[in-house]
């Protein structure tokens, strides 16, 4: 079991590049589950607690467990006391959760473009979109990759501004030596089924402000009907286990021109609040304790599929090799079309993904974009998602190194 000081200490450090480190994802999931289930049902509200105290010794801040991260946005924006007509300068380049839980808070996004060459903003980026109505500055950091935070800071600060620093992809990893999440006025943590810490369900807001936190508390309640935990059971079990069936779904969707949600649709304004059931508490608790481990096997791996298709001349890498990634962003050579090399990996049932689509070029969001965004447009066009198969072993590496050779002397 990994402690406190593991995690604050040692996790985050490159791992030796001789070393493998076996994870059986499924098998560790699976009795985390069982170990969870007892005490959520006989301590509800104590797991929670513990889940706030246990993050809140981590990162050094005040916390409190949302059910989601959408959840943490939403409740972290009225807290600061924004909510009515306010704008928020968001990357286009983002989650659409992000947008709708900002819509959801009484808040307008107000688009801005990413920097060149990356798919996170700077300081110099957000500038130009900068308007009187921007009351606050949500930065996600993709992928692992982290914005430059201090320039970001400084520039909010210039304007006078609140700054959410979004880590709900990137949980445990830090920049200049403070973690991510923790800048800024609030920070948002998300621990679902496809993040950094891969819990069935749940999220944090996070604030150096003890009185932030507070007045986001008295919005929420936690409590959970008799039948949540094995609701969760069961919705976990599809989305660990059946993540396949998701993403044929999630195709065939797109393929049928159906389009997603709006945001009134997306996020319903629940009643009541949004509240963490104690066996998501518990369940995430017991992930952050071997989350060292996971960081590491990801950043191990990560490498090999970086040093085994560095001679294959069809991506050029955008990170640092030695980032835990869940998913490597890679950028296509040869001017070749991110969706046409998806679906030929996809045939060599490597499991790429587009990264997110600019949220301006959608129907529901397209309003609150008032300039054009060249930079995202050009990274959704050029920019995908390679598997980091962490928790498979090095065979797994190894497909995967042969399907892009493959792939690279047919194109």
């Amino acid at each position: 079991m990994t402690s406190v000081v593991d995690i604050k200490h040692s996790a985050l450090q490159k791992p030796s590049p001789t070393k493998w480190v076996p994870l059986a994802g499924a098998d560790w999931r699976v009795l985390d589950i069982v170990r969870a289930a007892p005490g959520a049902f006989f301590s509800s509200q104590r797991a929670v607690l513990r889940l706030e105290e246990y993050l809140a010794g981590i990162l050094g801040v005040s916390v409190l467990a949302t059910e989601v991260g959408r959840t943490a946005i939403r409740f972290g924006l009225t807290a600061l006391g924004l909510g009515r007509g306010e704008g928020v300068l968001v990357p286009a380049m983002v989650c659409p959760t992000v947008i709708s839980a900002i819509l959801n808070a009484g808040c307008r996004p107000v688009f801005a473009d990413v920097a060149e060459g990356e798919i996170t903003v700077s300081a110099e980026s957000l500038l130009p979109f900068f308007t009187p109505e921007v009351r606050a500055v949500l930065v996600p950091h993709l992928y692992c990759l982290s914005a430059p935070m201090v320039d970001i800071e400084n520039f909010c600060k210039a304007k006078g501004v609140f700054l959410i620093d979004d880590a709900a992809q990137s949980f445990g990893l830090r920049y200049q030596g403070q973690y991510l999440g923790t800048f800024g006025d609030v920070g948002i943590l998300s621990f679902g089924p496809f993040k950094g810490i891969a819990s069935l369900r749940g999220g944090a807001l996070v604030s150096r402000s003890p009185g932030l936190i507070e007045k986001a508390r008295i919005q929420l309640v936690h409590k959970e009907k008799a039948y949540a935990p094995f609701r969760r059971c069961i919705s976990g079990y599809f989305k660990y286990f059946r993540r396949r069936h998701f993403l044929e779904k999630k195709r065939e969707n797109t393929k049928s021109g159906k389009t997603p949600r709006g945001p009134k649709e997306s996020v319903p304004a629940y009643a009541g609040g949004y509240s963490l059931t104690g066996f998501d508490a518990a369940l995430t608790r017991l992930t952050i304790l071997r989350h060292a481990e996971i960081l590491q096997a990801r950043s191990l791996t990560a490498e090999k599929v970086f040093q085994s298709l560095s001679d294959t001349g069809l991506f050029g890498f955008i990170g640092a090799p030695d980032l835990p990634y869940v998913k490597i962003p890679v950028r296509l050579q040869r001017g070749h079309d991110a969706k046409e090399v998806v679906a030929l990996l996809r045939e060599l049932k490597i499991d790429a993904e587009r990264i997110y689509r600019p949220a301006h070029l959608g129907s529901s969001f397209q309003q609150y974009a008032a300039h054009s965004l060249p930079n995202a447009e050009k990274c959704h066009r050029e920019i995908i998602l390679l598997p980091n198969p962490y928790t498979q072993g090095e065979d797994a590496v190894a497909r995967m190194a042969q399907a892009v050779q493959s792939l690279s002397r047919h194109l």
